[in-house]
């Protein structure tokens, strides 16, 4: 585990942004636009689009009859009153033929079959392309550490629409959501990218406007900011507050999850605990979330937040749970939990690019500990834990 300091710049140094790599390495270079399809249905229908870039001394395979293929992620997120909340996730688009352009590079080794990304190159898919109902698979197959899924895919049952980065009217609605911050995130995961140990570094996020215009509500790129490269989303919450703390924790043979906290005055000498929990690649996922909490201390409103799963993306065709995760009070903190996987192959575990919020408010200031992370899928080690703000004695 290691600690980020808040904003962008540590993080930047840290991992590097362009830098060449060894082997193949895909990024998302840019997002460039976001596509709205369904009017003024609810919920909204999205895709953004996106550049990936080759960064790597490799090509990169992008086989669309095979599984050497990269898969996309689209996520929605919002900032509003201090809590960074994902507001909508899509199925995943099947990346195939890719064109040779020039974006993060201006030396693309270029090909003519389209059966891969050259080094230094780049593809381009608009939210056209990227909201093409027929080509979106489910995320659960996909492990995203590894960058390996079933294929051919299967097709799952369901509103083929809900495939689509879908966001409830009310979480954009500028009338309730004052001063809200938008971001859209872009995540590309294929297996050569992984062998190579190069997986790190493949989501990109871009902030977005929302406002309303003669009886519209407008979903827009905000052209006054950049693609920020290489990035999960979730470093946008630290960028924007200062007091944020994020701390990058790794699994063992296994994927990356973040987690970021804070804590800010509520009056009364109490304290109101705000946290995310990113899971960047990880396949086993995560059941549980736990801080610690002296035996003595007040715990009011403990609060969480999930996604909502739109279509039968879960194993045997079957729907993800949306069950909240229960809070409860334990002899060492508070911890919330999903069901196990041993109780349920399809409960609503954190997983791969999905982010959680959990929540509590109590009277003890803040200070560094270990929060846990309970593991979902089956392995060694049952749990990991994350040094950041918790409340101490």
């Amino acid at each position: 585990m290691r600690r980020i300091i808040a904003g962008g710049v540590a993080w930047w140094l840290i991992v590097g942004a362009a830098r060449a790599q060894v082997g193949p390495d895909v990024i998302v270079g840019d997002i460039d636009e976001i596509v709205r399809f369904n009017g003024k249905s609810d919920p909204v229908g999205l895709a953004i689009g996106t550049w990936s870039c080759n960064i790597g001394d490799m090509p990169l395979a992008w086989e669309y009859e095979t599984p050497r293929h990269p898969v996309i992620a689209q996520n929605m997120y919002r900032l509003k009153d201090g809590r960074f909340e994902q507001i909508g996730l899509s199925w995943l688009k099947h990346g195939y033929y890719a064109l040779s352009e020039n974006l993060c590079f201006d030396d693309c080794q270029a090909n003519t079959h389209g059966r891969e990304l050259g080094v230094h190159c780049a593809d381009p898919y608009s939210g056209d392309v990227n909201g093409d109902v027929y080509e979106l698979g489910p995320r659960t197959p996909v492990n995203a550490s590894t960058g390996e899924f079933e294929f051919p895919y299967r097709f799952r049952y369901g509103a083929l629409k809900q495939r689509r980065l879908m966001v409830e009217k009310t979480d954009l609605d500028p009338a309730r959501n004052p001063g809200a911050m938008y971001i859209v995130e872009g995540h590309y995961v294929t297996a050569d990218d992984a062998a190579w140990g190069n997986d790190d570094n493949n989501a990109s996020w871009r902030r977005a406007l929302v406002y309303n215009r003669r009886n519209r509500m407008r979903i827009l790129i905000d052209p006054r900011f950049e693609t920020v490269r290489t990035e999960p989303a979730i470093l946008a919450w630290a960028a924007a507050d200062p007091q944020v703390q994020v701390v990058v924790v790794d699994v063992p043979d296994d994927g990356r999850f973040y987690v970021a906290g804070t804590a800010k005055p509520a009056g009364q000498g109490r304290w109101a605990y705000e946290y995310a929990v990113f899971n960047y690649n990880s396949h086993r996922a995560a059941q549980a979330f736990e801080v610690p909490l002296p035996d003595d201390a007040l715990l009011e409103s403990p609060g969480f937040h999930d996604v909502t799963y739109r279509s039968k993306e879960g194993e045997g065709g079957e729907g993800l749970s949306g069950q909240d995760w229960l809070a409860a009070r334990t002899s060492t903190g508070v911890r919330w939990a999903a069901e196990t996987f041993d109780q349920n192959v399809n409960a609503n575990a954190l997983r791969w690019s999905t982010l959680y919020n959990f929540r509590f408010i109590t009277d003890r200031p803040p200070g560094e500990g270990a929060a846990t992370l309970t593991l979902f899928r089956p392995g060694s080690p049952g749990e990991v834990q994350a040094r950041i703000v918790v409340p101490v004695q």
